[in-house]
């Protein structure tokens, strides 16, 4: 293995650095290094500046010191203390695993216990490195970057063997046999530790980037049901802590709050849901103190979508917001009012910015700008917090459907369950997640939100918010439907005739 190749080994010293600094001034004031006789000639001294420059880099872990022609390489490799371009051979290993990983992933299942740690992950090793030693102990950026890349596409290419398959148990005794789903489910484990390890510590937006791209692909890849219960809540509290930082939480680093909002949304995306982390969301909203308040996960998302922040970053916590009404219901009561008066000030200043357009003659813009994907990421959050108030689970509308001699024949009923539909029934202990539907809430909520939102909505320039507001029409119950005023229903009725109508034409 080259993992570690040209890198001295992390063992500490026996000795104290001040006394191997004088041992080391004793031994070149004295007989210096041994040499065999053959190389005792006349330009010895030639030889000894060679073996007194390899000595000098053999002394330390790093060579830190760097000539004037070292320090003219644009690649940097002096200054990083890899004079002898040592990285290159750990770049190749690594660059043709990532090759092998992306021709013929399968080929590799059989090798992760020795491509990835099964435990110990944060302990450098010397006779058993494994891509993350790479990941998180190489001087070389360039290197690390590349072996989060190889994790990555070793997680892109088995993640349905790793959804299947892997499963954490506690390791047994040392040399007992393990088997394949068992050592799976123990890298994950450290894959979790080593990534969040980094997230928590690193600073450099390149080698981020690629952590957090492992990490989404981490999180989707792994089967939280058969892992410990803690390890997804660990997760999401250490993303939101990534949030609070404020060195990161500035107008010119929201690249990296977007990674982190991406990681969320897809922890808070994972089915079936799970009630510790349902306990992560609701811990501290109603806290004594306004300190707790501030650190509870929903008001920390919601924060995040406030005007003062980038568009992109307000688009990515809308989209953690409707990943986490869709399976954590009892959410949507607690965001509602924010995101209804986000959304519908995203829209009146959406309406502005195109009677603005249009009186200097622009030309219409379809392609969704960076305000445009934030409505309509606000306007799908409205969406689903909609279909939660109005009870909408989907299956009724299927059995409907079923033609009549099906449903006499057929002498059992089977449960079908929607995607589009929220997530009502989690067993949780405490505070119940069940939501007993109110139809009273859902035609509040839905006449509030046909005389603002969906009015602009329907009407905008841009054809995906047209859509995004049409496809809210699809999650209302028929129960709401005939409560609400007959001049709504008329309204409902004719937009969607309407809109649909259109559709086929532009589009026959």
């Amino acid at each position: 293995m080259f993992f570690v190749y040209g890198l001295r080994s992390s063992l500490p010293s026996a000795i104290t650095p001040k006394e191997n600094k004088t041992d080391s001034q004793s031994r070149s004031s004295g007989r210096g290094r041994y040499k065999p006789p053959h190389l005792r000639k006349k330009d010895g001294k030639t030889n000894d500046s060679l073996d007194d420059r390899s000595s000098d880099s053999e002394s330390f872990r790093y060579d830190l010191g760097s000539s004037d022609s070292d320090l003219s390489d644009t690649d940097g490799y002096a200054k990083n203390g890899d004079r002898f371009r040592s990285s290159k051979a750990r770049l190749a290993a690594i660059l043709c695993i990532q090759d092998i990983c992306r021709a013929d992933p399968k080929s590799l299942t059989s090798l992760w216990p020795l491509l990835l740690p099964e435990n110990d992950v944060l302990q450098q090793r010397k006779y058993r490195a494994t891509l993350m030693t790479c990941l998180i102990f190489d001087p070389i950026t360039k290197v690390r970057v590349e072996a989060a890349s190889t994790i990555a596409a070793m997680l892109e290419g088995q993640a349905l063997v790793l959804t299947q398959v892997a499963e954490y148990k506690e390791s047994s005794k040392l040399g007992s046999f393990t088997t394949l789903s068992c050592s799976l489910g123990q890298i994950l484990m450290q894959l979790h530790t080593g990534m969040m390890f980094l997230v928590q510590r690193e600073t450099q937006t390149t080698l981020l980037a690629a952590v957090f791209r492992v990490l989404i692909l981490l999180i989707s890849a792994t089967p939280y049901p058969r892992m410990p219960k803690e390890l997804l809540p660990t997760v999401i509290t250490a993303m939101c802590g990534r949030l609070l930082d404020r060195n990161s939480n500035k107008n010119e680093h929201y690249a990296l709050l977007v990674n982190v909002l991406s990681c969320l949304e897809a922890a808070f995306a994972k089915v079936p849901p799970s009630s510790d982390v349902f306990g992560v969301l609701i811990d501290h909203c109603a806290g004594p103190s306004l300190a707790q308040q501030k650190s509870s996960v929903v008001v920390i998302l919601l924060h995040c979508i406030e005007e003062e922040m980038h568009f992109s970053v307000r688009c990515g916590a809308l989209q953690v917001l409707r990943s986490v009404v869709h399976n954590y219901p009892s959410c949507a009561n607690i965001i509602w009012e924010k995101v209804r008066d986000i959304v519908l000030d995203l829209l009146q200043t959406e309406s502005f910015e195109d009677q603005k357009c249009d009186a200097n003659f622009g030309p219409p813009k379809e392609e969704l700008s960076t305000k445009g994907r934030c409505l309509v990421a606000g306007i799908k959050v409205i969406d689903e917090c909609l279909r939660v108030s109005s009870g909408f689970k989907g299956a009724d509308d299927l059995k409907e459907c079923r033609l009549l001699d099906i449903q006499q024949i057929s002498d059992c009923t089977v449960n079908k369950s929607i995607k589009s539909a929220p997530h009502f029934e989690i067993e949780t202990p405490g505070p119940s997640q069940n939501c007993s539907l109110d139809i009273t809430l859902g035609t509040n909520r839905w006449t509030e939100v046909l005389e603002t939102h969906l009015p602009r909505g329907l009407l905008h320039a841009s054809a995906m918010v047209r859509t995004a507001s049409l496809t809210c029409f699809a999650g209302m119950t028929s129960d709401v439907f005939f409560s609400l005023p007959v001049n709504k229903r008329d309204y409902v009725t004719s937009s969607s005739v309407s809109l649909l109508f259109l559709c086929f034409i532009m589009f026959p």
